[in-house]
């Protein structure tokens, strides 16, 4: 596979492999400073050059594209020389996890959960049920706002589209939930009487 991904900078090295580097990862090679700016989300091309439709979004969604690297001090390299990490502020971005957050399966599962959460009768949910729900969107909506919030990530792309699915999350609780929690709240509030002793 190699150079069928357009890459310019291959170590073959399994703690350079998606799921162990993460966004704002800092490297050094000699005199060369890098730093992990987001995973590389490959163009169409891959699936023609390998002969296998879905090669492109299996990159996407996974990370396997490879990853993007800002060029923080130039230098000069050659075969062989060593890559060595000298910082790692994100260590649960993994490009893995970000490419599954914003593409792959967690994105998926999240889009299941939003077509089933439309046809759930809230109304008809006691408060049990509706705090379970709100959970798995309130933890949705926190690592997504966690993650459009790292300064390392590419802004023009995966930041934005962080904010836009932080957004969307956002607006579904507002709709989906503020109005039906409001009510289960009231309803099972005893209404304490202040001129009662208690």
């Amino acid at each position: 596979l190699r150079g069928g991904f357009a890459e310019n900078f291959v170590v073959n090295h399994e703690s350079m492999l998606p799921e162990n580097v993460c966004v704002g990862d800092v490297y050094e090679v000699n005199d060369i400073v890098m730093q992990v700016s987001g995973p590389r989300c490959s163009c169409k091309q891959v699936d023609k050059h390998h002969h296998s439709i879905g090669m492109f979004e299996y990159a996407k969604e996974t990370g396997f594209g490879g990853y993007f690297m800002r060029i923080l001090q130039g230098g000069t390299c050659a075969a062989g020389d060593t890559m060595k990490l000298k910082k790692r502020p994100h260590p649960k971005q993994s490009i893995t996890h970000i490419s599954a957050m914003l593409y792959g399966a967690l994105n998926k599962e999240f889009n299941i959960f939003y077509r089933n959460l439309r046809n759930t009768k809230m109304n008809e949910m006691n408060a049990t049920e509706l705090a379970i729900l709100h959970g798995a969107l309130a933890r949705r909506k926190d690592a997504l706002y966690e993650l459009q919030s790292i300064q390392e990530l590419m802004p023009d792309f995966y930041r934005n589209t962080a904010m836009e699915k932080y957004q969307a999350c956002v607006e579904m609780e507002k709709h989906h939930f503020s109005p039906f929690m409001a009510s289960v709240i009231s309803t099972n509030t005893p209404n304490l009487d202040s001129n009662n002793d208690t």
